[in-house]
């Protein structure tokens, strides 16, 4: 993993909404992240680009929280997670 830090800023809540299921794509962890609480088959759970858009925050979760609607959106952040941070990820179709 590199050009990576961890934040200790706001904490981060999760609000299930019932009636929503997630469709579409999902990014999926493989390998790269220096955490051992991070396991490889986690999902992406948060994704967040800086308003300029040259930094992004991120989180990965046991449990599947987050979708995309096209995997073209999916592709490109599993993209820039190995790019940026070599961070490898897997990009999946779910619903």
């Amino acid at each position: 993993m590199k050009n990576v830090e961890r934040t200790s800023g706001q904490p981060v809540f999760c609000v299930p909404i019932h009636g929503l299921t997630l469709k579409g794509w999902a990014v999926r962890y493989v390998s790269g992240v220096d955490d051992t609480e991070i396991k490889s088959g986690y999902w992406l759970s948060q994704w967040s680009t800086s308003a300029d858009r040259m930094s992004a925050t991120f989180a990965f979760e046991p449990k599947l929280v987050m979708s995309f609607g096209e995997k073209l959106d999916a592709k490109q952040v599993s993209d820039a997670l190995w790019k940026n941070a070599e961070i490898e990820t897997k990009v999946v179709k779910i619903g």
